[in-house]
């Protein structure tokens, strides 16, 4: 077995097996603030509507890909997919560099970067 940590999260590999485990650091769990069961609750509750609008996004953009551009089916579900992935690595690099770089013209920078992907 070997433990590898960073303070925050401890890697866990077991030599052998195919199970690899991050768990938070002892310390870390210990300064994490409890969350009452109503606050659990409202944080599961808040991605349903942006999965729902996703996945009714998707359907209406493949059906409109199909009847409106002509693209065939196999293409339509390629640009999809490839949009999936291309989400899949920019959003990690763009949630590091927002923690990373402090706002512009004086503002927070959270919405210094909700201002710039509004507009991009």
């Amino acid at each position: 077995m070997v433990i590898l940590g960073d303070g925050r999260f401890v890697l866990i590999c077991v030599k052998g097996a195919s199970l690899l485990s991050i768990t938070p650091a002892a310390d870390a769990v210990s300064s994490m603030p409890v969350l009452r069961w109503y606050q659990k609750l409202f944080y599961c509750c808040g991605c349903i509507p942006l999965n729902l609008c996703g996945s009714m996004w998707f359907t209406l953009l493949l059906v409109f890909f199909q009847d409106v551009l002509h693209i065939a089916e196999k293409h339509a579900g390629y640009l999809l997919m490839w949009g999936q992935v291309v989400n899949a690595i920019c959003a990690p690099l763009i949630g590091y560099e927002s923690d990373r770089i402090n706002g512009c013209c004086g503002l927070p920078k959270r919405i210094s970067w909700h201002l710039l992907g509004r507009f991009f």
